[in-house]
C-alpha cells in the first residue's frame, strides 16, 4: 500500500542571535540554541522542489519543499508567478525556477532559492520570454534557459545576469558532463551543438522525430536520450553525432507518450516518463542493452520527473486534471531497485481543481561551500581587513588587531597542515612564546576579541574563509577565564552562526589563533563604534517596468570607526559610497559618507521590489512599486 504523506508542511522554528555586544551565554541555553541550530540550518537530507502553479489564483502560486528522507512537505516558499521549470546548481546549492509570464512577451525572469534557507534570494531579469529546459553546467557557472522568444540566454551564475543569447527555436536542451558543448533540440525535428565557450554551432543539425520533446545526457558522456511523441526514445552516440538505436517506449494499449527523460547517476539505466489519456507509466530502459527492462503505472496526468543523488528514489509530478481520473496533484516517489511506488506526497490542492504540482528538481545536500549563501549579507567582508600576504598576518581595520591568518599549527597562504589542539596553559605559554612574523608581542585573545571575528553570514566555519582560510569549525580558546569558575576559561565556537561562546575546563583542549595590538581590554567594547544612526530610503511609487531606480542619497552619521556594507542579492541590488560605482560586493564605510542604493524594478505592473542596505548592523530599506498596465492575456499553452 502507499504510504499517504499528510499535506500541512512541518513546523519551522527560526533562532536568531543578537550579534551586538558579544552576549555571553549560559551553558544551558547555549546547549538549547545549538541543538535547535544544527537541526535548523544544517540540511540532514535533500530536498525536492516542486513548483506548485495556480490558474486562477496567483497568491497559490509557490514551491513547494518535499524532505526526500521522510517524503514530508517542510516548507511551501511563495512565488507571486507561474513556476514554469525548475533545476539546481549543486556547486552554488541553489534552485533555479523559470517563471511563465504569458502573453505579451516580455523579459523573462528566474527565481533563485537558496537551498540552506529556502527562501528566495535573487531574481534574475533580463532573460528570454517565458524561459524554460533550465540547465547547468557541471561547474555551476553557467545557467542556459531555453526562451519563447526563439533565443536560448547564457547566464552567468555568479553575479545572476545574462551574458549571451543564442538564436535557437528550442523547446529542451541539456549540457554535456563536461560543460563544453550544449545539446539544443530545434524545433522539435533536429539537434544542434553549440561550443560553451564560443557559443558557436559545432557540425551539422542531427535530424530526429518529427515531435522530439526532452533530452538527458548519459554521466559518461558519450551517449545522450531523445524521447519522441511518436513513441521512442533515441540513442545519440556523442563522437560520431549519429543516431545509433531507436527503442520503442509506447506500447499498443495506450500507455502514453514519451515525454520527460532522465538518467540514473551509473548510467546504466534511462527512465522515461509517459503521459496518456487514461495512464501513463514510468518506463526503465537499460542502457547496456538498449531494451525495457520495467514498466510502473503513473497518474494520466503525470508533469515532470528527477532523480535523487543516490539513484534510489525517483520522483514524479503530476496536476490532477479533469476527466473520469482527476484527483488533487500529487508527487509520485518510486524505488528504482523494485520499481514500485513507494509514495505518494498530495501537493495543495485549491477548491475549483485549479492547482497543479508541476515541475522538481532535487538538491544535493549543499557541499561547505553552500553554508556560505550568496544570498547572506556579509558583515565581514574582505573590505574589512588588512591582507599582508609576505608576513601572513591579517589586520582588523575596525578593532586595530592584528591576527595571524592561519591557525596554530597551520603555515602558508591556504594556511595546510593540521590545526593544534592545546590546553588551555598551552594556549596561553606558546602565544607568549611565539615570534611568528618578527613579532614578540603576540597572545592569546580574550573573548570579546576572538567573537569579534565571526561571521554570522557563514556557518561551519562561521568567519571570513577566504581571509581566515582552513579554519576548524570548531571551538578557539581565549585567554577570559570564567568568572564563576577560576578552573574554567571561555572558549568560541566557530561553527554556528551567532555568538556562540561556552565555558570549558582549562584542561580540555581547543584551537589557537593568535593576536597582538588592537584595543585594550578593558576598552574594547566602547573605543569603537561601529553602528551607525538610523538611516532610511524614500519608497518611489509608479515606476516605469524592468528599469533600473535609484534611491535618495543619506549621509552616515554615529561611527567612530570603519564598518561593514553590503546590500540583499536580489532584483540585481546594488549600492554606492560618495557618488563611487555601484557594486554589490560588500564592502566599508565611514562616518560622514554618503550612499545610495539601485535596484531593477518589476517587469510585472502594480508590483513593489525592495532592496535592504546594512551598514554595522543596521538596515534601510528602498522599495520601488511599478505603475498600472493592462493584464495579460495568456495563451492557454501551459505546458
Amino acid at each position: 500500500m502507499n504510504a499517504k504523506i499528510p499535506l500541512e508542511p512541518s513546523n519551522a522554528i527560526t533562532v536568531a542571535e543578537n550579534a551586538e555586544g558579544f552576549q555571553m551565554l549560559n551553558f544551558a541555553r547555549s546547549l538549547v540554541l545549538l541543538l535547535l541550530l544544527t537541526s535548523l540550518t544544517a540540511p540532514a537530507a535533500e530536498y525536492a522542489y516542486v513548483g506548485n502553479r495556480n490558474y486562477t489564483t496567483l497568491g497559490r502560486n509557490a514551491v513547494i519543499v518535499v524532505d526526500t528522507a521522510n517524503n514530508a512537505i517542510v516548507q511551501t516558499i511563495p512565488m507571486n508567478a507561474w513556476p514554469w521549470r525548475n533545476t539546481v546548481n549543486s556547486a552554488l546549492g541553489v534552485v533555479y525556477v523559470t517563471i511563465f509570464d504569458g502573453l505579451p512577451l516580455r523579459p523573462g525572469r528566474v527565481f533563485v532559492i537558496n537551498g540552506i534557507t529556502n527562501e528566495l534570494s535573487a531574481i534574475i531579469t533580463g532573460v528570454g520570454s517565458n524561459p524554460s529546459s533550465p540547465v547547468v553546467n557541471s561547474a555551476g557557472t553557467r545557467l542556459y534557459t531555453a526562451n519563447e522568444d526563439h533565443t536560448v540566454s547564457v547566464i552567468d551564475t555568479a553575479s545572476n545576469s545574462v551574458v549571451a543569447t543564442i538564436p535557437a527555436v528550442s523547446t529542451a536542451m541539456d549540457i554535456n558532463p563536461a560543460g563544453t558543448q550544449l545539446y539544443i533540440i530545434q524545433g522539435q525535428t533536429s539537434l544542434r551543438i553549440f561550443d560553451t565557450t564560443s557559443l558557436t554551432e559545432v557540425g551539422t543539425p542531427i535530424p530526429l522525430c518529427g515531435s522530439a520533446v526532452d533530452i538527458a545526457f548519459k554521466p559518461s558522456g558519450d551517449f545522450v536520450y531523445v524521447t519522441c511523441l511518436e513513441g521512442q526514445l533515441l540513442v545519440i552516440n556523442t563522437a560520431t553525432q549519429q543516431v545509433v538505436a531507436t527503442i520503442q517506449i509506447t506500447e499498443s494499449d495506450d500507455s502514453g507518450v514519451p515525454q520527460n527523460v532522465i538518467l540514473h547517476p551509473s548510467g546504466a539505466y534511462a527512465y522515461v516518463k509517459t503521459r496518456g489519456n487514461a495512464n501513463g507509466q514510468f518506463v526503465v530502459v537499460d542502457t547496456a542493452s538498449m531494451a525495457v527492462i520495467a514498466r510502473t503505472q503513473l497518474p494520466a496526468n503525470s508533469q515532470a520527473m528527477a532523480i535523487n543523488t543516490e539513484g534510489t528514489r525517483v520522483y514524479v509530478t503530476d496536476n490532477g486534471g479533469g476527466g473520469p481520473a482527476a484527483h488533487n496533484p500529487e508527487v509520485t516517489v518510486i524505488d528504482t531497485v523494485s520499481y514500485a511506488v513507494v509514495a505518494t506526497v498530495p501537493a495543495p490542492a485549491s477548491p475549483d481543481g485549479s492547482d497543479a504540482a508541476f515541475d522538481v528538481a532535487v538538491l544535493p545536500t549543499p557541499p561547505s561551500l553552500a553554508f556560505c549563501p550568496a544570498g547572506n549579507v556579509r558583515t565581514k567582508p574582505n573590505s574589512l581587513y588588512l591582507q599582508n600576504s609576505e608576513q601572513q598576518v591579517v589586520t582588523d581595520n575596525s578593532t586595530g588587531l592584528m591576527w595571524r591568518k592561519c591557525s596554530e599549527g597551520q603555515a602558508g597562504s591556504s594556511c595546510t597542515g593540521s590545526a593544534s589542539l592545546l590546553n588551555w596553559t598551552q594556549a596561553l605559554t606558546g602565544a607568549a612564546a611565539s615570534s611568528f612574523a618578527g613579532y614578540t608581542d603576540w597572545r592569546l585573545p580574550n573573548v570579546k576579541e576572538l567573537a569579534s571575528l565571526i561571521e554570522p553570514a557563514c556557518y561551519a566555519p562561521s568567519i571570513n574563509r577566504s581571509i581566515f582560510p582552513a579554519t576548524p569549525s570548531a571551538a578557539f580558546w581565549s585567554s577570559t577565564t570564567f568568572a564563576a569558575a577560576p578552573g574554567e576559561a571561555w572558549k568560541v565556537e566557530f561553527n554556528y552562526a551567532f555568538n556562540a561562546n561556552y565555558d570549558d575546563y582549562k584542561t580540555e583542549s581547543h584551537y589557537v589563533r593568535l593576536v597582538r595590538g588592537g584595543m585594550p581590554l578593558d576598552n574594547f567594547d566602547h573605543q569603537a563604534d561601529s553602528t551607525p544612526d538610523a538611516f532610511g530610503f524614500s519608497a518611489q511609487t509608479n515606476s516605469a517596468l524592468a528599469t533600473v531606480v535609484t534611491s535618495n542619497s543619506i549621509t552616515i552619521a554615529g561611527l567612530t570607526t570603519v564598518t561593514g556594507i553590503a546590500t540583499t542579492q536580489a532584483f540585481n541590488a546594488q549600492y554606492s559610497v560618495n557618488g563611487g560605482p555601484f557594486t554589490a560586493t560588500p564592502g566599508a564605510i565611514s562616518n560622514g559618507d554618503t550612499a545610495r542604493v539601485r535596484l531593477t524594478s518589476s517587469a510585472s505592473a502594480n508590483t513593489t521590489r525592495s532592496a535592504t542596505l546594512t551598514i554595522g548592523g543596521v538596515l534601510g530599506v528602498f522599495q520601488v512599486t511599478t505603475g498600472t498596465l493592462p493584464d495579460p492575456i495568456f495563451n492557454g499553452n501551459f505546458e
